[in-house]
């Protein structure tokens, strides 16, 4: 079902609907809608997050750092940064979620 690797990026998260991937070498893009739950990830590209809608309730953590409650309006930006692992507990939403390789990002 998902347009990822797991030997380069890992993910386990609740149950997804409307899934849809399109994947070159150096981009993977993936269009679903999530619902609530846990999600856990980490791996070799940087994950960049966009919610297509709201959230109700949305928690995160970042490596070892501690768990935050904030607001997530539609269209807020996630940024998960390669290597480092993410924590994710909130209600479900739609996604579109872009991984990229860091070499990507030393071209600009």
């Amino acid at each position: 079902m998902d347009g990822l690797d797991p030997s380069v990026f890992a993910i386990s998260r609740p149950a997804l609907h409307d899934y849809a991937a399109a994947a070159r070498p150096d981009i993977t893009v993936e269009c679903y809608r999530s619902d609530a739950g846990q999600m856990n990830s980490r791996g070799a590209l940087h994950r960049l997050s966009l919610n297509r809608t709201g959230h109700g309730r949305y928690a995160f953590r970042i490596g070892d750092g501690p768990t935050r409650r904030v607001a997530r309006p539609a269209w807020t930006l996630g940024v998960q940064p390669a290597g480092l692992p993410l924590f994710v507990d909130g209600d479900g939403a739609d996604y579109i979620s872009i991984f990229q390789p860091p070499e990507a990002y030393r071209r600009i």
